[in-house]
């Protein structure tokens, strides 16, 4: 049941819909991975604003991975790699926070500090290792990722509806929508009713981070903070359960996590809710689902599901589908807990109370299961995803600024490259240089400003770029494949 294999995924996003902010993308499947020896050295617990590593500070705006620079404090780095301020660059998950000082992820909630708290290893599941699926047959454990956000509450309504309990992998502060506990907003409550329901409440980090690229500083700051949040909300109990932000992890990030006292949880049944968030596309989401529970007997199956509470169609169209089909076929929708048979105390720990419970001495064997759904199927896609960021009149972030000033040409709805570059910061390590012609109709136009390029934004032109030198089809320059061959923009850059 619990899988010794790490689920190794690209980073990209997918389509949200109506020009909400992007959701993630997962090329799904257990694929092999040595396991990495832990490194020495002790834990730091970051301070309350971030303090970057020390790098060449930007001269021309330009600055994260691709370019080695940090932007003037102050100022945010945003994924396309321009310092500025405002939400487009300050936002997480996109705001790159090691190379800038003012990304709102980088802003540490209010709350009493987890980091000292005693982090015993009860009960029989596993710690630091990629839970898979599920030990109780006739159950099915509907997990939310991202959350919570606009649709949540709406969730939280049609669970009580059908008498369901599920998970949910809180997010601390993404898409602009503020800390979770700040009491102007309407996480705090949504969090708090999850857990007064019976739902269990879970980390998915504080700014959804891909935690296999990031520093251990860095990785304690996303996991400490978001339970700083939680427990503010919930008594003191911060969650002993977590996922990794586009399920990416490596052996030294699950070492990282079982020493914090973390289950590490993915999934056996992806509907793939987050490509498909049109009112027509779900209905390939519901035919995923379809092919893997209708008809089968409760007697001897049994699933761990992945959705998104962020995402409209799966919450106002797709959940209805799913849960309206356990009970037509003898399911019942329960937690990650339940379907592992770890009893609701181990489920949190808490900042003012000594962890009772044996210590695991016992850990289940590790298997693999095989995956009925396509979860292990590597997807790759370059469908659209929107960039627009929900504005937080509360946050320190300000009014829209920038050394690179953004083209006045509104940014587009559905914008499919967002993941595509985000992609490319947290996955790739080396970006490469394309050759620039001397002449031709991609030297014509202006150069880029904001990352953007092509007819739509005004026939800038990504030639003078130092490295992001293709004109995706998306008005985005950038230097990967996704860029630079299908739909490439020849008169903008260079294609390959």
């Amino acid at each position: 049941m619990y899988g010794l294999l790490t689920l190794v995924v690209a980073a990209s996003c997918a389509i949200a819909h109506d020009g909400r902010p992007s959701q993630p993308r997962y090329l799904a499947g257990r694929l092999a991975s040595g396991r990495v020896p832990r490194s020495p050295g002790k834990h730091i617990f970051g301070p309350a604003v971030t303090k970057l590593e020390s790098r060449k500070v930007t001269v021309d705006g330009q600055c994260g991975v691709e370019f080695g620079t940090t932007c003037q404090s102050g100022d945010c780095c945003s994924i396309e790699g321009w310092c500025g301020k405002g939400p487009d660059y300050c936002s997480s998950p996109d705001c790159q926070l090691e190379y800038s000082d003012s990304c709102d992820g980088n802003i540490r909630p209010q709350g009493r500090d987890t980091e000292k708290v005693a982090r015993p290893k009860v009960g029989n599941v596993p710690y630091g290792q990629g839970i898979y699926d599920c030990d109780v047959d006739g159950t099915i454990a509907l997990t939310f990722d991202d959350g919570p956000y606009t649709y949540t509450e709406d969730l939280l309504n049609l669970l009580k509806k059908y008498n369901t309990k599920a998970t949910f992998f809180i997010t601390g502060r993404n898409f602009g929508k503020g800390a979770i506990n700040d009491p102007a907003k309407p996480w705090r409550a949504l969090i708090r009713r999850m857990f007064d329901e019976g739902h269990q409440v879970a980390s998915h980090t504080w700014s959804h981070q891909n935690l296999a690229t990031i520093k251990q500083e860095t990785f304690r700051q996303q996991m400490l903070w978001n339970e700083v949040a939680i427990a503010d909300i919930l008594d003191g109990r911060f969650p002993t359960y977590m996922r990794p932000p586009y399920s990416s992890s490596n052996g030294q990030t699950d070492a990282w996590l079982g020493e914090l006292g973390y289950h590490v949880v993915y999934f056996d049944l992806d509907t793939e809710g987050y490509l498909h968030q049109s009112p027509t596309e779900i209905q390939v989401s519901k035919d995923i689902w379809d092919r893997t529970v209708k008809g089968q007997s409760p007697a001897n199956n049994t699933w761990l599901a992945i959705e998104h509470d962020s995402i409209e169609q799966t919450v106002h169209n797709l959940s209805e589908y799913m849960l309206k089909s356990m009970a037509s076929n003898g399911f019942r929708g329960v937690t990650v807990g339940e379907c592992l048979r770890d009893p609701p105390e181990n489920w949190y720990r808490r900042i003012d109370a000594v962890n009772n419970g044996r210590v695991s001495s016992a850990v289940k064997s590790s298997t693999t299961k095989t995956t009925t759904s396509t979860s292990t199927k590597l997807v790759s896609s370059t469908k659209p995803a929107t960039t627009s960021i929900m504005t937080d009149a509360s946050s320190t972030v300000k009014p829209t600024t920038s050394t690179q000033p953004a083209t006045t040409t509104p940014r587009p709805p559905f914008d499919p490259s967002m993941g595509l570059r985000f992609s490319k910061r947290v996955i790739y390590k080396t970006v490469e240089v394309v050759p620039v012609p001397a002449t031709g109709p991609a030297a014509t136009g202006p150069p880029s400003r904001g990352g953007r390029c092509g007819a739509k934004f005004g026939g800038m032109t990504c030639i003078y770029n130092p490295v992001s030198k293709c004109c995706s089809e998306y008005g985005w320059c950038g230097s990967l494949d996704s860029f630079c061959k299908k739909g490439c923009q020849p008169n903008f850059g260079i294609c390959k």
